[in-house]
């Protein structure tokens, strides 16, 4: 029975519940805010797309995951969790003052040495092109307000 368990129990179907989870989250403190329409969103819009998409992503990858099975969870790595808070936080409090050019691939890198498969260069390629993408969307399509570059 326990082996059973722990043979559905995989990476893929906790990953599901996890996305299901943040969406189901998402749409409960989203309940109270006005939704508005696509045409004009209120601030209840984006909670509750996401919301939706979220919990559906997730019933496909833990559906998925029940039927093909997947890699068997793992104990989590600690310097992974201290690597990628710790991305978050320098994220947090250096964007307002350093901009998104310098502090995106600041933290992809910081979070990628999480890995005990750290490559320098594979992963500052990754750094750059993931922030020229960030930079893409949340400043030029989304008009974001966040600094560009260093506020000197």
């Amino acid at each position: 029975m326990i082996a059973a368990v722990k043979r559905r129990l995989n990476q893929d179907v906790l990953a599901g519940l996890m996305f299901i989870s943040f969406g189901a989250a998402a749409l409960i403190l989203g309940r109270n805010l006005q939704v508005g329409s696509a045409s004009e969103m209120g601030a209840g819009y984006f909670p509750l797309v996401l919301g939706l998409l979220l919990v559906a992503v997730g019933l496909a990858i833990t559906l998925l995951g029940l039927w093909r099975g997947g890699a068997a969870f793992e104990i989590w790595s600690m310097r992974a969790s201290i690597f990628v808070c710790a991305a978050f936080i320098v994220f947090a409090v250096a964007i307002e003052w350093a901009g998104l050019l310098l502090t995106a691939p600041v933290c992809t890198m910081l979070a990628a040495m999480g890995t005990v498969r750290f490559h320098l260069l594979r992963h500052a390629v990754l750094a750059v092109a993931a922030s020229l993408v960030a930079v893409g969307v949340f400043i030029w399509a989304l008009k974001i307000p966040i600094p560009l570059l260093p506020q000197i």
